[in-house]
């Protein structure tokens, strides 16, 4: 899918069809962690990755572009290669791919400061080692649940990773599973770290808790009354 601008005011969407050969040729696989759906093309690349969110060939031109490369676009252009980097290498998310075995074939830079080890260490890892001991075992039936079910649908899934250094991180999960001729393989996720968030909450609630606490060994009765009259609570 290559969008074309024509002219200021105008613009078309093209289309163009990939080849069975082409299409069966996209798949690609870490050494480590490999599975027998998708083939070994060394490192994993943008169009291998889906990360446009379409399935797209080779394109010369890139977005916002000539889709056959011949003439630039009015704006430029931006290649998939070029998305890829931005959104995959350079997120401050992690981003994983990882097999039904829930082991890595693909991390982001990122890693290093979730996981506190480069990408290249991470492969063939099992991405439930990273997890808090106290989630470990939820996220496992989660995740057994989800290749269970083999939806196509993504999920949500909150759990806390710990680095190799010992850091603590609660980090929200958007998961979308990935499957190649009707079969699933694999999962592509994303994680948000939503420390800062999570952190608030349990001071909230410490505070409540404290307060109420305080409220009910007090000898003398608390009421707290709204306008209309109404005791709403009551020590």
């Amino acid at each position: 899918c290559v969008l074309r601008s024509v002219s200021r005011k105008r613009c078309d969407m093209v289309i163009r069809r990939r080849p069975p050969e082409e299409v069966q040729g996209a798949g690609w696989r870490a050494s480590a962690g490999s599975t027998d759906e998708a083939d070994s093309r060394g490192p994993p690349t943008a169009e291998a990755l889906d990360v446009t969110g379409v399935s797209t060939g080779q394109s010369k031109g890139g977005l916002m572009g000539d889709p056959d490369g011949d003439e630039p676009g009015e704006t430029g252009s931006i290649g998939l290669d070029e998305l890829y980097r931005i959104f995959v290498e350079g997120s401050d998310d992690l981003m994983t791919v990882v097999d039904l075995e829930g082991r890595f074939v693909y991390v982001n830079p990122a890693s290093e400061r979730f996981l506190g080890i480069p990408p290249e260490e991470c492969l063939g890892l099992e991405a439930f080692d990273f997890i808090h001991p106290d989630d470990r075992e939820q996220t496992a039936r989660a995740f057994a649940e989800w290749v269970a079910i083999r939806d196509d649908r993504t999920v949500f899934h909150e759990n806390r990773q710990v680095s190799r250094s010992g850091r603590v991180r609660d980090v929200l999960w958007t998961i979308r599973p990935r499957f190649a001729e009707q079969r699933l393989v694999s999962f592509y996720s994303s994680g948000r770290d939503i420390t800062d968030r999570k952190d608030a909450e349990r001071r909230l609630a410490e505070s409540d808790a404290h307060h109420r606490s305080v409220l009910a060994g007090t000898l003398d009765p608390l009421l707290t009354i709204d306008p209309e009259g109404t005791v709403v609570s009551a020590s």
